[in-house]
């Protein structure tokens, strides 16, 4: 094929529409999984659903002190991971800024 000025605009213009093709079929597909996601949400509840959801209370075991310490720490542990967490992802960052 020839590329002559009156063709150029033309054959620019064809990877653009195959680009929209694709993003509006992308977006259909996001919809589409979307709008699913929201009938099943939305979708009553069987019989033995229903009845799997009923509370059935169950005795309860005293705890004892040194469970409850326990407990105590572990909490405390469970509060400390996610700010190591953030603090470490905050250095990881500034340092490839840094070397950037």
């Amino acid at each position: 094929m020839h590329t002559t000025p009156d063709t150029l605009p033309h054959a620019c213009a064809r990877p653009a529409q195959s680009a929209r093709r694709k993003l509006n079929s992308f977006l259909g597909s996001l919809v589409a999984a979307a709008l699913l996601m929201l009938a099943l949400q939305m979708a009553p509840a069987t019989a033995s659903q229903a009845q799997a959801s009923v509370f059935q209370p169950t005795e309860l075991t005293p705890v004892n002190d040194a469970e409850r310490e326990r407990a105590e720490k572990r909490r405390k542990v469970l509060l400390i991971y996610p700010a190591a967490v953030i603090g470490l992802v905050i250095v990881l960052v500034l340092t490839i800024k840094r070397k950037k």
